[in-house]
């Protein structure tokens, strides 16, 4: 009877061990397979008295961290560009790490890119800043698919009327190349890009601009429920979560595209955000 009785715990623990195995296999297969391709748009409304009525309606659309040679490829790519077209977007934004760093890219992949990316359709305009892992290449690529990525730098956005709306483009923060004199000096509604998250609040000490978007986080890669993100990366430390509100300015953080560290993702679908602009005037 006693061994009969050993031999039903073993079998139970044996039983539980197989089923634990199945369970994180099956977690891995999911985060590495399902969860880095499974695209999830995320919209929100910009309203602003400061808006001027002639962009009420208009869309923009942010994606960052594309990481390209992580989890994303020109397959990928392609989708994520025919979404982005999907919904007519206004203006595109780019918010920075347009390669995953250590992936050696040949020269034809590059032309692909960029063939891929210069099909996105933005009738005001597409900008981009960049991130602490941009080099020359991603330089390149984003130029000739007709990015504006001068950096530290003021753009005005017209449309059908003289009432601008300003996107400010800080370059890197982790590179130390951002200057936080020279843009942000256009008056009305002001959109401000950078790439790490955590110069927000050396942005907010002397200017008071009415959105930030950044990127750089990717949602941590790996999110647990009621605990969060697992991962955090330098330069978002602080800022690291989807949305915050800093002293009246709003921050936008995109979970990317792309993966940085464990390649995997779970319960945080890459993503890119559409805003509808709305004056309240």
């Amino acid at each position: 009877m006693e061994k009969e009785n050993k031999r039903s715990i073993k079998r139970i623990l044996l039983n539980t061990l197989i089923i634990l195995v199945i369970i994180a296999v099956g977690v891995f297969l999911y985060a590495k397979y399902v969860g880095t391709k499974k695209l999830v748009v995320k919209e929100y409304k910009l309203e602003s008295t400061k808006i001027p009525e002639s962009f009420s309606g208009d869309k923009i659309i942010y994606f960052s961290d594309l990481l390209y040679g992580s989890t994303i490829f020109k397959s990928d790519l392609e989708l994520i560009v025919e979404e982005i077209n999907k919904y007519k977007p206004d203006i595109v934004i780019y918010g920075g790490d347009l390669l995953s760093p250590g992936y050696k890219i040949k020269d034809e992949e590059s032309k692909g890119i960029q063939t891929i990316l210069s099909k996105i359709d933005a009738n005001l305009g597409k900008y981009a800043s960049l991130g602490s892992k941009d080099g020359e290449s991603s330089i390149k690529i984003l130029e000739n698919s007709g990015f504006e990525i001068a950096q530290n730098k003021d753009y005005l956005v017209y449309d059908r009327s003289n009432n601008p709306i300003c996107i400010s483009i800080i370059d890197s923060y982790l590179k130390g190349k951002y200057n936080l004199e020279e843009p942000m000096k256009c008056e009305g509604y002001n959109i401000v890009l950078t790439h790490e998250s955590d110069v927000v609040d050396l942005i907010k000490k002397d200017k008071n601009p009415d959105v930030i978007l950044s990127g750089n986080s990717v949602g941590g890669e790996i999110k647990v429920p009621f605990i969060g993100q697992l991962i955090k990366f330098k330069g978002s430390n602080k800022y690291y979560k989807s949305y915050y509100n800093v002293k009246g300015t709003k921050v936008y953080i995109s979970n990317g595209l792309g993966t940085k560290k464990v390649f995997l993702r779970l319960f945080n679908r890459p993503s890119f955000t559409v805003f509808r602009l709305k004056s309240t005037n």
